[in-house]
């Protein structure tokens, strides 16, 4: 596994937004959220992957498994993906 120049920070990150998709999908009888709160809540789920993948490329950088110009490639695909 690559990384790991911040202890990979960005899998939690990443865990919490797979938590909350899941969370959201699975519904229980205890959640009653209105339509305009889960809006909001899905927009947290995408800006927190989106946040969790440019993590991920600064530990890489930082670990030496990219170099700046990979860096650069791939946070300009992250940045304008739609995640």
């Amino acid at each position: 596994m690559s990384g790991g120049s911040f202890d990979y920070a960005y899998q939690k990150v990443e865990q919490f937004a797979f938590d909350l998709a899941y969370k959201l999908d699975n519904p229980n009888e205890y959640d009653n959220s209105p339509p305009e709160v889960i809006a909001v809540l899905r927009k947290i789920e995408r800006d927190a992957i989106k946040t969790a993948a440019l993590m991920k490329e600064a530990e890489w950088l930082y670990s030496s498994d990219t170099g700046n110009d990979t860096f650069m490639e791939r946070i300009k695909e992250i940045e304008s993906s739609n995640a």
